[in-house]
């Protein structure tokens, strides 16, 4: 159940409807959004194709007008009072069942009074209702994007946080925030940890040698330095070239260790255990969608 369902009347709110539909649909181009026009295809079963997206539906959107609870049948007669009519069938099928329904009011539409309403949808009263503003349109459709991404998908729901932080989670932005402060911190002691490292090598090794392991060490910590800005901005090449790094390095470490002292040892250790740590983070949220492309990296 990750769906979205719109029921509208056509002759009350079907552009309306249109434009939510459309907005949804780049919303959330991962999720189902149902709307009958596009959604039915030629020759199926109406009834069955509704009653089985309904069950499929995390959220039902049922966009209301003006004239939603006034629109009559070629008797005169209100459609909301016919149980066989399209939007009532819906409706009540949506209220009876385990999907969360919005009431979407548009063109200046009120939400209709209890009394107002037939029985078998006069729970639809009690919900709460969201106000789409013509003049609003896309402020008020990102506000209800983000009311429906944290049920049917939380990251989603970060990314328009991420992109609209007034709007919707506010905490979410705070949340890639603090992600990232410890990702950087443990890139950049890992450097600090690779820095002290090759300045000891270079201080014990012979002064003939020592100009040309400090050209060599100026030119691989700038490398480097380069690299850990990459990985910070989310380019997805440096997380796999980062891995290799350390498939890598731990049998080099491992052959050399009876050379190395029990300083030098422990520094190879903490130097692992921090880069598998930062490797961890690459694959756990929201860092992982910082690599995915899926927020933008700090510039």
């Amino acid at each position: 159940m990750s769906g979205v369902f719109i029921n509208y009347r056509r002759e009350d709110t079907a552009p309306y409807a249109g434009r939510i539909y459309d907005f949804l649909r780049r919303s959330f181009p991962n999720a189902k959004v149902f709307m009958d026009i596009d959604t039915i295809a030629p020759g199926e079963d109406f009834v069955e194709a509704i009653n089985q997206t309904l069950a499929e539906s995390r959220i039902v959107l049922a966009v209301i007008g003006p004239n939603w609870t006034k629109v009559t049948d070629t008797e005169g007669k209100r459609r909301l009072d016919n149980p066989d009519d399209y939007v009532v069938r819906e409706l009540t099928a949506a209220l009876e069942s385990e999907a969360r329904v919005i009431p979407v009011l548009v063109g200046g539409a009120a939400m209709p009074r209890t009394e107002a309403l037939p029985a078998r949808l006069q729970q639809l009263a009690r919900r709460n209702a969201f106000e789409i503003s013509d003049t609003r349109f896309i402020a008020d459709a990102e506000r209800l994007s983000g009311a429906i991404a944290r049920v049917i998908d939380p990251a989603a729901a970060m990314d328009l946080a991420i992109q609209q932080p007034g709007n919707v989670r506010p905490d979410a932005s705070s949340e890639l925030t603090d992600a990232l402060t410890i990702f950087k911190t443990l890139l950049w002691t890992g450097y600090a940890l690779g820095l002290v490292w090759v300045f000891v090598q270079i201080g014990r090794a012979k002064e003939d040698e020592r100009v040309a392991m400090l050209i060599s060490a100026v030119l691989l910590l700038g490398l480097s330095a380069w690299f850990n800005v990459m990985l910070i901005r989310g380019k997805n090449w440096a997380r796999m070239a980062y891995i290799a790094l350390l498939a890598a390095s731990v049998p080099a470490i491992i052959v050399g260790v009876k050379e190395q002292s029990a300083a030098e040892i422990s520094m190879n250790v903490v130097g692992v255990l921090l880069t598998i740590w930062v490797i961890r983070l690459m694959f756990t949220e929201p860092i992982r969608r910082l690599f995915m492309g899926k927020v933008a990296g700090p510039r």
